[in-house]
């Protein structure tokens, strides 16, 4: 076409974690100022659609972006339904203004499922890790801090038995305990 080329674009579906829904695929018109032949799908659908052979309908479309670039150029502004206008700035540069993007997809619920014994990929600032190397680095430090304090128990072990031990002692009582008396006559030894 003389003015340039139409076309539909496709963007993918679009996930929206904290709404916890999954958006469809939305499509959009573009339209850039180069010149292209017309693609022979595009011929077949216009002869068909026209009812006349590929050849005429490749003249008439010519024709038509003619008359559309002629009445761009005069300052008029071309609608086309559901897709948007073009206009024609004082510079000569040809400008869609589009409608709204559509979605054939209505939005889903959709929920992030995270299994705690497989590994999933984690985007952490610019870095992409793993699961496992992410739960390897922050629980790694806890357990050196906590398997590095068995020395603390064993000092309280240590001063709790000094402490019972140094009671005992000192209480006066204990001499009883390591003498015992001599046997009484009650008893007969052979």
């Amino acid at each position: 076409m003389p003015f340039g080329d139409l076309s539909l674009h496709m963007q993918g579906a679009v996930p929206d974690r904290s709404g916890k829904v999954m958006a469809g695929p939305e499509f959009t018109y573009r339209f850039q100022r180069q010149k292209n032949q017309v693609s022979r799908e595009f011929a077949d659908y216009l002869s068909h659609h026209l009812s006349c052979n590929e050849a005429e309908a490749v003249q008439r479309l010519e024709a038509w972006s003619e008359n559309t670039l002629q009445r761009l150029q005069h300052a008029e502004t071309i609608h086309f339904p559901l897709i948007g206008t073009l206009t024609m700035e004082q510079s000569g540069k040809i400008q869609l203004n589009r409608e709204n993007t559509f979605s054939l997809f209505p939005k889903v619920n959709a929920e992030v499922a995270v299994h705690k014994d497989t590994a999933h990929t984690l985007l952490v600032g610019d870095t992409e890790s793993d699961s496992r190397e992410m739960h390897h680095l922050l629980h790694e430090n806890v357990e050196e801090e906590q398997s590095n304090r068995w020395w603390i128990a064993a000092i309280i072990l240590l001063l709790t038995a000094a402490a019972i031990y140094g009671f005992f002692y000192f209480t006066g009582n204990h001499a009883s305990y390591l003498n015992p008396q001599n046997t009484p006559a009650t008893y007969i030894s052979k």
